[in-house]
């Protein structure tokens, strides 16, 4: 099963250099689920339009889950959403909000119980977290460990964290999540592009006694306009009892 995390950005047409053509980036993503064959997606800075225009493109065996971060419509350019993409059946959704102050932008996280083709069922969580804020990344960690902890289905946490694991809170956070059986997909490499050093802020959490078989990093120069991040993707196995 092919899982991964991907920060979309809300571009959802790019001019090209010469200002006449354009990077149609709805087109674009649908191609890459095909061409890497992913089951389930976590995604992240999706606003409506992009949506809209996801859902005129993408295969029919593909649904899009996920509520926006307003409620109102009047910031319908500015709306983004942490959608769940997934060829799987969807049994219940719900996107719940995080803590965000004293930052200004709201935090959310979407939560999806997905049937798998084998028959069982997990509950995959999928969010993006306050950017260089200690006191609100602290709050919403713990309203996500809340979450997982409330749980009983195998959980999958993707998401922007903005955090590397060299972080004191991640690193605290990913010690804590082994309580519940969970543990971090090992991505080491950057998967944002402006940073200097290889350290990743796009992470993936798995049930322990999940198998990771492979790990991409997407880096296609066909993909450089489309985000500033990378597409994050894991092939995992699960136990057979």
């Amino acid at each position: 099963m092919v899982i991964g995390t991907f920060n979309m950005q809300n571009k959802y047409f790019v001019k090209h250099y010469d200002g006449m053509n354009q990077q149609n980036n709805p087109k674009l993503f649908c191609q890459l689920l095909k061409t890497y064959h992913i089951d389930t997606l976590g995604t992240q800075e999706l606003v409506a339009g992009y949506i809209e225009n996801l859902k005129k493109t993408i295969p029919s065996d593909y649904q899009i889950v996920g509520k926006f971060r307003f409620s109102t419509n009047l910031l319908k350019k500015f709306n983004e959403t942490n959608s769940i993409i997934t060829k799987d059946k969807i049994l219940q959704t719900k996107t719940f909000k995080l803590p965000f102050l004293p930052t200004f932008t709201p935090r959310i996280v979407t939560q999806a119980e997905i049937e798998l083709k084998n028959g069982k069922t997990i509950c995959f969580l999928n969010t993006h977290l306050a950017l260089a804020n200690r006191w609100a990344q602290k709050r919403q960690l713990k309203a996500l460990e809340h979450l997982i902890q409330q749980n009983n289905l195998p959980i999958v946490l993707t998401g922007d964290f903005n955090m590397t694991i060299y972080n004191p809170l991640f690193k605290d956070f990913i010690k804590r999540l082994e309580q519940y059986h969970l543990k971090r997909v090992p991505i080491f490499n950057k998967t944002y592009d402006s940073h200097t050093k290889e350290r990743a802020i796009d992470h993936i959490f798995i049930p322990d006694d999940w198998q990771v078989n492979t790990i991409q990093i997407i880096k296609d120069t066909a993909l450089y306009k489309m985000s500033d991040h990378y597409l994050v993707l894991a092939d995992v196995s699960l136990p057979e009892r």
